[in-house]
């Protein structure tokens, strides 16, 4: 009954955000009563929490599985933002922003504790290819991750999303901007 509850909230949060959808809202959906809603969670933040930590675990879980993949880092590399762009794809601009301004302060700190576990891994990562040659190693990483935090920031303008057909094609552009600039190669 608890996953189903917490299945039942995700599809809401997803659509509506944290702040729009209410405890009933979440019952009408699982098809439950209030009472049975209390039996598991003490309050909607409780089951926030719950339900982030379950989708950051599963989001983590992915990440490690493509970096320890035995495919070239460029893929690995694609299939990361490939990954991160059907996610964000997963949720409305609501839910997206309130994850980001939380003024629920459980929330917030637990987003900003995940952020930091993220950056430490996407540092790692970075280490990595780096040492394999696959990164110029006299590129600070800090810089380096400065230039991705700010690529998550243009993914969250819809009008990025207009100049392409797909994710695929938007991805490749990333990738091949990042990577390689707009210079075209004179080879």
């Amino acid at each position: 009954m608890k996953e189903k509850i917490i299945i039942s909230a995700s599809k809401l949060f997803k659509k509506y955000g944290f702040k729009k959808v209410n405890i009933e809202d979440i019952c009408k959906e699982a098809g439950i009563s209030r009472v049975t809603f209390y039996k598991y969670f003490r309050n909607k933040t409780e089951l926030s929490l719950e339900y982030l930590q379950k989708l950051f675990d599963e989001n983590i879980s992915k990440y490690e599985e493509i970096i320890n993949s035995e495919i070239e880092f460029d893929e690995k590399l694609q299939q990361v933002i490939e990954h991160k762009l059907k996610i964000a794809g997963e949720f409305s601009m609501d839910f997206i922003k309130e994850l980001y301004h939380s003024d629920i302060p459980e929330i917030k700190s637990f987003f900003e504790e995940q952020i930091k576990l993220n950056q430490i891994k996407t540092i790692e990562f970075i280490e990595n290819a780096k040492n394999q040659n696959y990164i110029k190693p006299e590129i600070p990483t800090n810089y380096i991750l400065y230039h991705l935090n700010n690529l998550i920031k243009e993914l969250q303008d819809e009008k990025l999303y207009s100049f392409f057909s797909n994710s695929t094609e938007l991805t490749h552009t990333i990738i091949e901007t990042f990577f390689y600039g707009i210079i075209k190669n004179k080879q």
